[in-house]
């Protein structure tokens, strides 16, 4: 989001950024660059980031980088591919 100043300094309202791609969290809100995983506001504040290719259509993620740091249990039920909680 970016938003837009009036002349004289005030807000004149909010519109999305078409410069980078954010994803936002539904529950909370927040806002992360796509690319650098940073949350707008704060560059100090950001999310892991991993190595992405699309080849043929289809999305490859290198999950070695994982290896350094735990996986929450949510993530660990995704990658086994288990749809319970």
């Amino acid at each position: 989001m970016k938003e837009d100043s009036a002349p004289d300094g005030t807000s004149a309202g909010f519109r999305y950024s078409t410069d980078r791609v954010h994803i936002v969290r539904p529950w909370h809100g927040y806002e992360y660059d796509l690319e650098t995983g940073a949350l707008p506001t704060n560059g100090k504040i950001r999310l892991r980031t991993f190595e992405v290719t699309v080849r043929d259509g289809d999305v490859y993620v290198a999950l070695q980088a994982m290896a350094s740091a735990p996986l929450s249990r949510s993530a660990r039920e995704v990658l086994r591919g288990s749809s319970q909680a």
